[in-house]
């Protein structure tokens, strides 16, 4: 009771319907008293969901979890009260946000409050660049860290073969160069990074398709091919012959010959 007798408070413990009996006595000594019954409501059981941790990017995460819904979120300038969270905001560090909520019915507000833990990102590494023949069989991308692959582009994933361990087939993704991007995390935590794979052509050789020999001919000169300065292989072709010379007492029949070449600049 104040000390002017025209009002009172009292601190309920529990919810529930009180009786409150008023009893007043004036200066000369009339006395008045009152019965009423007070109404305490029950509080909102509230709940902010769980606490989570984030990476320090500019990436906004929606709080989830908390009910009731239709709450306010604050407690921490990098938080809106929709429940939007931005690492870039706060920093890295431990931070408490309180979800509060007033039931419509009552009027009665109660409060919960989560933990966001924001850390640095762990950021994807692709590792170096590579180079390939067009011929030169499947590559591993040399990533630095763990992730998943996908092609940059449609030929980039054509030549994809796992995006697990980065199999590549200069083959199949053609000549080019060729983005690979390697994705790691989720949400605030998301990195990426590219490592690009640059597909040579192979030199455009010219030889005559077939030659005809007798088998009395004994050495004869292969067909000219181009770009000179590759080297032939096969049955009846006669190692160290300058030109290059088949020796038709190999005997009658048809022989597969094949002519190879590696472009200086290139390597292919």
């Amino acid at each position: 009771v104040t000390p002017s007798g025209t009002s009172a408070s009292a601190l309920p413990t529990a919810p529930g319907e009180f009786l409150v009996q008023v009893s007043v006595t004036d200066a000369n000594g009339c006395f008045e008293g009152a019965v009423f019954t007070t109404t305490v409501q029950d509080l909102p059981l509230v709940d902010a969901g769980a606490d989570l941790t984030l990476c320090d990017q500019p990436i906004e995460e929606q709080l989830i979890g908390a009910s009731p819904i239709g709450g306010i979120y604050s407690g921490s300038p990098a938080v809106a009260a929709e429940g939007w969270f931005n690492p870039a905001v706060s920093g890295t560090g431990q931070h408490v946000v309180v979800y509060t909520y007033t039931d419509p019915l009552t009027g009665c507000t109660a409060a919960d409050s989560l933990v966001v833990e924001v850390v640095p990102p762990v950021f994807a590494d692709a590792g170096p660049d590579a180079v390939s023949c067009l011929n030169g069989g499947a590559l591993n991308l040399e990533a630095a860290t763990g992730g998943t692959w996908t092609g940059g582009n449609a030929q980039a994933a054509a030549g994809l073969l796992d995006p697990i361990f980065g199999l590549v087939d200069p083959g199949l993704a053609g000549v080019g160069l060729h983005p690979y991007v390697l994705t790691l995390g989720s949400g605030t935590c998301l990195t990426r990074d590219t490592a690009l794979v640059d597909v040579l052509a192979l030199p455009a050789l010219e030889v005559a398709a077939t030659s005809a020999f007798c088998v009395n001919d004994t050495l004869v000169p292969l067909p000219d091919a181009s770009p000179a300065g590759g080297q032939w292989s096969g049955a009846g072709w006669v190692p160290g012959s300058e030109p290059p010379a088949f020796d038709a007492l190999i005997g009658a029949g048809v022989y597969d010959l094949a002519y190879t070449y590696t472009d200086e600049a290139t390597g292919c």
